[in-house]
């Protein structure tokens, strides 16, 4: 299966939005244009230079403010035509630098969240499956 990856955005943040994350910081334009297809693509640069930025835009975390971004045959944002897909609509994966959980609930929950489309069956076995995988079959409850 083929599956190209077309993104053209631009996000800007402000001086005042960079100071709420950050102690210090300045206005910063993430300004992005490729094409990917089937390729393993490595993308690096200094802190600060916008790879989060891009990824959370692709993800649906963040929004562009200008630009598309197309996966597959799929569009996942496109600014003229007002087309913002949900990020639970984008099936994509998205892993943090710095894990986190849904405090609220146990590992296992934490697990099946992200099956809750499968049937109760399959995901009770497929959780069971990444708890001894992980070798945190302690940690289930």
């Amino acid at each position: 299966m083929r599956l190209g990856v077309k993104v053209d955005i631009k996000k800007h943040y402000t001086e005042a939005e960079i100071n709420r994350k950050r102690s210090t910081g300045k206005a910063f334009t993430l300004d992005v244009s490729f094409e990917m297809d089937n390729e393993l693509v490595v993308l690096f640069g200094p802190s600060g230079s916008g790879k989060t930025t891009l990824f959370k835009c692709i993800s649906g975390i963040t929004q562009p403010d200008n630009g598309k971004i197309t996966v597959g045959s799929k569009i996942y944002y496109d600014k003229d035509k007002k087309i913002n897909l949900p990020i639970q609509k984008r099936n994509l994966g998205y892993v943090f630098q710095n894990y986190t959980l849904f405090p609220h609930m146990n590992v296992r929950k934490n697990i099946e969240c992200g099956l809750k489309k499968w049937e109760k069956e399959d995901r009770e076995v497929r959780v069971m499956e990444m708890l001894n995988l992980l070798h945190i079959e302690e940690l289930e409850t």
